[in-house]
This record gives C-alpha cells, sequence and structure tokens, in this order.
C-alpha cells in the first residue's frame, strides 16, 4: 500500500521540523493509545470476564479516538490540500476509507465476542488480536506518510499563518468530551512542552478542582522527574 512513497524526511534530507505541527502531537497521542492496547490484547486473558470487558470498552475508545481524527482530516486538511494541489490527498483519503472498514469488522468482531459461547472465545480473541495488528501497522504507516509526505506540501502550499488558522480552526471544531478523551492519550505521549501546553489550556478553561482531578489522573503514567516538572511549571500542587 506505501511501497511507491519514500518519505522525504526518511532519505537524504536535513532533519527538519514543521512549522507548524498539525500531526505531531495528536499522532504520537493515537501510536501511544494503539500500541499499548495491542500489548494489552496480546496478553489478556479473555476468560476473566471483568478484563475482557475492559479490554473491550478500551478498544472501543481507541477507535473513538481514530473515527474523530479520520474526520477532523477528511473536513479540515484534505480540503485545504485539495484546494491547491488537486488530487494530492485522493490516496490518504482511500486510505482513510479502509481504515473505515477496517474499525467496522473490528466492532463486528467485539459483538461477537460479547456473544460468543466460551468454546469460540479463544478464537475469537485470536481472529481480533490479529485483524486489530494489521489495523495498528496499517495506521502507523499511514501517519508515517502524513508526517512525512503531506506536512511539507502543505507547508509548500500555504504559509505559516494560514497553516496556524487551519490547526485552530481543528481545535475549534473538537467538542469538550472528544477533547478530554484525546488529551488522555497525548500527555503521557508527548514531551514536556507540550504537556505543559496543551494542558495550560485546559487550566484555563476548567473549574480548579476539575483540573486537579484531570491532572491527578495523568500521575501514574509519568515518572517523578515528569510529574515535578508539570505540576510546577502549571503551579498546581497535585
Amino acid at each position: 500500500m506505501h511501497a511507491e512513497l519514500e518519505p522525504p524526511t526518511l532519505r537524504n534530507n536535513e532533519p527538519r521540523l514543521p512549522k507548524v505541527d498539525l500531526y505531531g502531537a495528536v499522532h504520537k497521542g493515537i501510536r501511544y493509545a494503539l500500541s499499548s492496547l495491542l500489548t494489552r490484547m496480546g496478553a489478556a486473558d479473555l476468560t476473566d470476564c471483568s478484563k475482557l470487558a475492559a479490554l473491550l470498552d478500551d478498544l472501543d475508545g481507541v477507535l473513538y479516538l481514530v473515527e474523530g481524527h479520520i474526520a477532523h482530516e477528511d473536513n479540515h486538511v484534505h480540503p485545504a490540500i485539495e484546494r491547491k494541489a488537486p488530487g494530492a490527498s485522493s490516496r490518504l483519503m482511500d486510505e482513510h476509507r479502509e481504515h473505515e472498514r477496517a474499525i467496522f469488522e473490528l466492532r463486528s468482531l467485539m459483538t461477537a465476542i460479547n456473544t460468543s459461547r466460551p468454546q469460540s472465545l479463544a478464537a475469537l480473541g485470536r481472529r481480533l488480536y490479529l485483524t486489530y495488528s494489521r489495523f495498528v501497522a496499517d495506521s502507523l504507516l499511514h501517519m508515517l506518510d502524513e508526517e512525512s509526505v503531506m506536512e511539507p506540501l502543505l507547508e509548500s502550499l500555504y504559509t505559516t499563518e494560514e497553516l496556524t488558522a487551519l490547526h485552530d480552526a481543528i481545535l475549534a471544531s473538537i467538542g469538550p468530551d472528544e477533547m478530554l478523551a484525546f488529551t488522555r492519550v497525548m500527555v503521557p505521549a508527548n514531551g514536556r512542552d507540550v504537556r505543559v501546553g496543551m494542558l495550560s489550556g485546559a487550566k484555563s478553561a476548567m473549574p480548579p478542582e476539575a483540573f486537579v482531578m484531570l491532572l491527578k489522573s495523568f500521575r501514574p503514567l509519568l515518572d517523578d522527574s515528569d510529574w515535578l516538572d508539570l505540576t510546577t511549571r502549571l503551579g498546581v500542587a497535585a
């Protein structure tokens, strides 16, 4: 699917940072969510009903994130590309449709597992794991293409100010519940400066008690030095 592409930033070009990083932080969060769940799924004891229920619930949450991310790119990023370079995003849009079909297949397997007889559970669990593994692999390659091919293309088509406006429009289109879901995976997946930037906005928008509760939910996911850095820079004793 991706063999024809040679991402320019992975060849002999000088390393570069995007002027406006439309993809980086959210893709790190999605990679974190996808890979963490894949590891858990491989080690899961499907005969433990409570663990199975938690696993399927978490899978539903990951698929929710991916569906939302696909929608934001379809609604904002791809139209921006097509306005200046017609056809340039067609392959990525086709891959989005493939991802949606894979999500439908995964949800169908989740339903089958929830209604299966005990003797069918192991085989269905294996199928779910392999299907999800393929979905993770395809998603990782897709995000690599976006960051190494599409992002430079966008920078060649639009000014920094225009890309900033595009980024702001994407953020403005995300509702509170979806933003919270993305924040929960993006904070542990990103570096210190990005974490502080993300949570500074949340701090200004949320009641203090609610923000402290949100912040504490990240404590198990960060080591001591990262946690100290985060709470110190946010000015919160949590």
